[in-house]
């Protein structure tokens, strides 16, 4: 072999060494980047009920037992043995400010919560891909009615609302008052397909729901 297809080679084995370094940085790089959790400190770290934690104080935050995004980002929404609680949250930072008094959550008992029915002791939530619907799997106390419960979401604030009487909710036997379903009792989890046509719920069996879009 010539001195110039040596040098020909050389000079290939090096660049393609020089892409094989780059890309194994890079791939180290962001192996170590995605993913990565950190907190921030004290009161911008958390949310809690009475503010310890130590946490920022907001309300009808009492065992929560599941969370829920918006499709744009602005809301999330918290089942907790109170309710559903609403928060808005920082498109930028991440942040979230839970609104004050009955704008930051509704419950079948708790103040200062908005009134609602068949809300208490929610253990799931999902929001609707359209943004306009938040669904809440509940198992009401002291009465024992398990429900389906439906609120409409305001896509431009976030604020949610429930449709009164059967309209806002499917028990188990109607009560609540809601709507009678079947197989709803102590429903755990509950689901949004990705079309937003049907919604589904993990409870004594799991149960299926046609949605209007």
């Amino acid at each position: 072999m010539g001195r110039r297809a040596c040098r020909r080679v050389t000079r290939t084995g090096v660049a393609a060494l020089s892409l094989l370094v780059f890309l194994l940085a890079a791939g180290g790089a962001l192996a170590l980047g995605t993913g990565a959790l950190t907190q921030p400190a004290g009161t911008a770290g958390c949310i809690s009920e009475d503010g310890s934690g130590p946490c920022a104080d907001g309300h009808a935050m009492g065992g929560p037992g599941g969370v829920a995004v918006s499709p744009d980002g602005k809301s999330v929404y918290t089942a907790s043995s109170y309710g559903v609680a609403r928060f808005d949250r920082n498109l930028s930072t991440g942040a979230l400010t839970q609104p004050s008094g009955a704008e930051g959550c509704i419950s079948s008992w708790s103040e200062p919560c908005r009134d609602g029915h068949a809300v208490t002791a929610s253990s799931g939530v999902a929001v609707s891909p359209d943004g306009k619907s938040v669904y809440v799997a509940s198992h009401n106390y002291p009465t024992g009615t398990s429900a389906v419960v439906r609120l409409k979401r305001n896509t431009s604030t976030g604020a949610i609302t429930q449709p009164s009487g059967a309209a806002g909710c499917i028990s188990e036997d109607g009560s609540g008052p809601c709507a009678d379903g079947h197989a709803v009792s102590l429903p755990q989890r509950l689901a949004v397909s990705p079309d937003g046509d049907s919604v589904y719920v993990a409870a004594s069996a799991l149960a299926r729901f046609n949605r209007a879009p």
